[in-house]
């Protein structure tokens, strides 16, 4: 069950904030790209809990309202991995205030540093920047698509209105940079890195005018292929920079029940070890290299170190 469980947290946090691709195709490619590097890993972890958790002891005696509590947990463990649903009125029969009160915190803790960054959503201030953006792709794809059907004997008669429609299109781009330069210049110093994070590319400050930082426009231009896009745009002009992971809150939950459940079961099933200080020495080697691989896993190096609350 431990090896099983450990696996199932690894396999829901890397999809579910993993970054893989921008559409279906490079999805698919970053998957199979990165699948055998993933497998590795994941037996390579669980190895080193498993490792860890046959030098635990178990409890030499449990009182019958423990056992039935274990039993409990080890069903609503099966019932998470089978993709059942487990309500919060179950978690209480099985869990201690603390735990439960402990679980629920999880929920609201971010899990990856692109939660933090990301999972609020876009900054407001980039909502009509966004906007902007549609309309002036409406344009340029307005043009592109006249520039494509039409014949050559046809585009030439159509030469002006064609121009027309373009230079119209980088009109819009450009106030739109004009926008996207007002609001992070007159943004505070704190709310500007946030902004220039939810930025598909990265946009050097130029000069400071008024008070006001502009945009160094030596990076950055009013087309389709340069404007600046915003973190989880499905242009085709984007950049890779603008995909975010799934974070799906579901996929989040499971995984933190997993954790929580995983956790008060060991609490149950093993006595505190006494170590001597040749084993205290050698768990802590151990401890480390678990620390090394999971150096990408943040929230499963957690679940570990409540599975030794008492074995340090």
């Amino acid at each position: 069950m431990l090896r099983s469980v450990v696996a199932r947290i690894l396999n829901i946090q890397y999809d579910n904030y993993t970054v893989f691709g921008r559409n279906a195709a490079d999805i698919e490619f970053a998957r199979l790209d990165q699948q055998q590097e993933h497998e590795s890993f994941v037996r390579e972890t669980v190895d080193i809990v498993e490792q860890e958790a046959d030098t635990w002891q178990f409890a030499a005696q449990l009182n019958v309202a423990a056992g039935e509590r274990l039993m409990q947990i080890n069903c609503l463990l099966q019932d998470v991995m089978t993709a059942k649903t487990v309500g919060i009125a179950k978690l209480r029969r099985v869990f201690t205030d603390e735990q439960l009160a402990a679980y629920e915190q999880s929920l609201q803790q971010p899990i990856t540093f692109d939660e933090v960054n990301y999972a609020d959503g876009k900054p407001a201030e980039l909502t009509h920047y966004n906007k902007m953006l549609r309309e002036a792709d409406f344009m340029y794809n307005k043009y592109e698509s006249m520039r494509s059907s039409n014949s050559i004997r046809r585009a030439t008669s159509n030469h002006g209105a064609l121009k027309k429609i373009y230079n119209k299109s980088e009109t819009l781009y450009e106030l739109a940079l004009e926008h996207l330069e007002e609001c992070i210049g007159h943004a505070a110093t704190s709310r500007q890195q946030e902004l220039l994070r939810w930025l598909d590319r990265d946009v050097d400050f130029g000069y400071e005018s008024n008070g006001v930082i502009n945009l160094n426009r030596r990076n950055v231009t009013g087309t389709a292929e340069s404007i600046p896009r915003v973190k989880g745009s499905k242009s085709e002009h984007a950049t890779l920079g603008a995909v975010l992971p799934k974070m799906n809150v579901h996929k989040k939950r499971e995984q933190r029940m997993l954790e929580a459940l995983l956790t008060a079961a060991v609490a149950i099933a093993y006595e505190p070890e006494k170590l001597t200080a040749a084993q205290i020495e050698e768990q802590q080697k151990l401890n480390e290299k678990v620390k090394a691989r999971m150096a990408k896993s943040r929230s499963v190096t957690k679940m570990i170190q409540k599975l030794n609350f008492e074995r340090d």
